[in-house]
């Protein structure tokens, strides 16, 4: 298991967020995240990534505790996201953006970068070529010289994916990519979030509220409601869940 969340619960003064949250993600998986609004599914991804420190139970990666672990030390480790909000550096270029990715990965100090050394100006080309090679990937490569906020915002959700891909993750959360597109653009990004799982090998964790994406995108889905997992199974189990169909529909008088 590449992740796994054991008996996780976050509280906020004498509010409880989560509440005993088990699940775990497998290496190559694409796993969905699903849940009405204020489930707790952002808040998942929070202590996933170090944004906040669980209050009881603990996180798993690949086989050790991210515990008290700070956002950038568990970046180095191998997990990077994306936001609900787009948080593009929207005054640097799309190349650009995606080269702060890269910087998490590179070795030159900063004398190495003042005086340019042979070895920093190899790892800047180096990461350049990564970079549009993502960029071309995601269908942005004719945009790398544009500004990030000149973008439509179709793209700019791409762009988001690619910085987070270019911090070289085994594990990448993505939290709502779909929110604000259409149905083409929905059917686009499906397929290339399974791109990103066969080309990159980077498993995948989803939150999204779009469920004909999530049904036929993720390997596994965990349902969660008013901060409890309510359910966890194939896309097929899910559709058919009672207790999954009452927590989005609410419950008949039958």
């Amino acid at each position: 298991m590449l992740l796994e969340l054991n008996h996780v619960t976050k509280k906020f003064g004498g509010i409880t967020a989560l509440s005993d949250i088990s699940f775990g993600a497998e290496s190559g998986q694409i796993l969905g995240i699903i849940g009405p609004n204020g489930a707790g599914k952002t808040t998942i991804f929070n202590l996933i990534t170090g944004v906040y420190q669980v209050t009881e139970g603990d996180i798993l990666f690949d086989g050790a505790s991210i515990e008290n672990k700070k956002p950038y030390q568990i970046t180095q480790l191998g997990i990077a996201r994306t936001f609900q909000n787009i948080r593009l550096f929207t005054n640097m270029t799309v190349l650009e953006n995606i080269l702060v990715g890269h910087h998490s990965r590179m070795h030159s100090g900063i004398l190495a970068s003042v005086i340019h050394t042979g070895a920093q100006k190899k790892e800047e080309e180096a990461a350049r070529a990564k970079s549009m090679e993502l960029l071309e990937f995601l269908g942005l490569g004719n945009d790398a010289e544009r500004m990030a906020s000149e973008l439509p915002y179709g793209k700019q959700r791409k762009l988001e994916i690619a910085r987070a891909m270019s911090t070289d993750p085994r594990l990448i959360l993505l939290d709502e990519p779909a929110a604000g597109m259409n149905d083409s653009e929905t059917e686009e990004l499906g397929r290339l979030i399974q791109g990103i799982r066969s080309r990159f090998h980077m498993t995948i964790i989803l939150i999204e509220h779009d469920m004909n994406l999530m049904m036929h995108l993720c390997d596994r889905i965990v349902v969660v409601n008013f901060g409890e997992k309510l359910a966890e199974g194939i896309p097929k189990e899910i559709q058919e869940n009672k207790a999954v169909i009452e927590a989005y529909l609410g419950k008949g008088d039958d």
